[in-house]
């Protein structure tokens, strides 16, 4: 009778132990097949099959969500080129992001947010215009020149929204060499060294 009540108890925690295992499995695939499943949606999103820039973005916390950051991040990259974000500039970045469609308390609203108040990552800088420069490579040149030019402008207005000098040099030595670096990589469609 005492060898038939511990062999029960112990099929029984074995049989424990194997749910619980099995448990863990399906959610570990359910985890895979989610992640999987994202990361195909930011790919569509941002239009680009290279699986290495999706998982890069994936990686920096890039979401199908938070995509419409990418054409943000070079203004946000320039207006960090000083070291701190005036007012005026975070403003001026807002209120591109709502022409933008990006509503306030929107999880890309809060991510814009956060990258306005503590300065994102070279990393997040420099995969960002990767994917901008390798999603305008799916364009027409006119449109692709257009996009960039236009992309350009805006972060040469959140340059001259920093203020500069007494009203002088609105733009200043290094937020031009910013804007040049931008320029060369969307239109060279080639990241920089440090995102390779």
């Amino acid at each position: 009778m005492n060898d038939d009540a511990l062999s029960d108890r112990r099929r029984a925690n074995e049989d424990d132990y194997f749910r619980k295992r099995d448990r863990e499995l399906i959610e570990r695939m359910r985890r895979r097949s989610e992640r999987e499943a994202a990361r195909e949606r930011l790919s569509q999103r941002i239009h680009v099959t290279d699986d290495g820039l999706a998982d890069r973005l994936e990686a920096l916390g890039f979401s199908d969500e938070t995509v419409p950051l990418l054409h943000l991040a070079p203004l946000v990259q320039v207006a960090w080129v000083e070291d701190k974000v005036s007012p005026d500039v975070l403003q001026h970045i807002i209120a591109v992001a709502r022409e933008h469609g990006i509503e306030e308390l929107s999880e890309a609203d809060q991510q814009l947010r956060e990258w306005l108040e503590s300065k994102p990552s070279d990393a997040v800088f420099d995969t960002a215009l990767w994917a901008i420069a390798a999603m305008l490579q799916h364009r027409s040149v006119s449109e692709r020149e257009r996009d960039i030019v236009d992309l350009l402008e805006r972060c040469r207005a959140v340059a001259a929204a920093s203020g500069g000098v007494l009203g002088f040099r609105k733009i200043s030595r290094a937020e031009r060499e910013r804007l040049d670096h931008i320029r060369n990589v969307l239109n060279t469609g080639r990241p920089s060294a440090s995102s390779e």
